[in-house]
């Protein structure tokens, strides 16, 4: 996704990057005057205070306001204070502090409009695939999501599935799976309902996180807890349900700003409580198809 943006000049990957004393080396071989973190873990700051970056700008947290190296971005305050309601906008402000006078002169004239585009072989693969299934309307459901902890299990998600396809049976619908999750979720479902399964197309993705791009572009809606596909809706403006906690529709707006939330995590919710979530996603699914 980010070899698509041309601003970007170089892209550096490492998950365990506290613990990994190279990736320390290859910070300092930059020899930053900048580093923006938007992890504000106390030890995330620790390690960035180390590398020979001049400035480290990152959000308020006791290892960031008593540093001299640190620039603190006070994000509470923001967010009660500031007429910004997408992280998006919040983020200005990280931007901001490198030359304020600079970031307020110019900061009306940039167009900060960005959206991801697929390649070309991405759409074709998507392009075939519909081909193969004779689709052409249809909507997405992701069931898939481990950033956040208020979310629906995956039976949930069959339950909700088997509930569409009985009252919308001409309604098409395209799961989106990929290598970690897709052969344990096809079991689930074949335990669940073998029948339904091979009335809803499977669609399994590889590692190219644009082929899931091309395939929302195509859809009509898309059902999903707040990961990383109704981001990537809401980047290309194609309309959602979130299934999203109160704190999720504050950090992550998508672009319809269309919510079913989630009050409690999954072991605390009751029968009740999960049967009328699922009612609410289906009479919000209702508008549109």
């Amino acid at each position: 996704m980010i070899e698509n943006f041309d601003f970007i000049d170089k892209f550096e990957s490492n998950e365990n990057y506290r613990d990994d004393p190279q990736v320390l080396e290859t910070i300092n071989s930059y020899h930053l005057d900048f580093i923006i973190t938007l992890i504000a873990e106390n030890s995330t700051i620790r390690f960035l205070k180390n590398t020979n970056a001049k400035c480290i700008i990152v959000r308020n947290k006791l290892p960031s306001v008593f540093s001299f190296k640190c620039k603190v971005v006070w994000h509470s305050f923001i967010k009660k204070f500031s007429p910004c309601n997408l992280e998006t906008e919040m983020l200005y402000h990280f931007a901001r502090k490198i030359n304020p006078k600079l970031f307020d002169a110019h900061i009306k004239n940039l167009s900060l409009n960005v959206m991801i585009e697929p390649k070309e072989w991405h759409k074709k693969r998507v392009e075939d695939f519909l081909n193969k299934h004779a689709l052409s309307d249809f909507i997405v459901i992701n069931p898939f999501c481990v950033s956040t902890k208020y979310k629906l299990e995956i039976k949930d998600f069959l339950v909700l599935i088997q509930k569409i396809h009985s009252k919308y049976p001409k309604l098409h619908v395209v799961i989106p799976t990929f290598s970690a999750v897709h052969t344990d979720f096809i079991k689930e479902f074949e335990s669940f309902d073998k029948r339904l399964l091979s009335e809803i197309v499977i669609f399994e993705n590889n590692a190219e996180l644009l082929n899931l791009c091309a395939l929302l572009q195509r859809t009509r809606l898309l059902i999903s807890l707040s990961t990383g596909a109704i981001h990537l809706a809401s980047n290309l403006k194609i309309p959602s349900i979130g299934l999203f906690s109160v704190f999720d529709t504050i950090f992550w707006e998508t672009f319809n700003k269309d919510y079913v939330l989630l009050t409690k995590q999954r072991e605390q919710m009751s029968d009740e409580e999960l049967k009328k979530i699922m009612d609410e996603i289906l009479e919000k699914l209702e508008k549109y198809i």
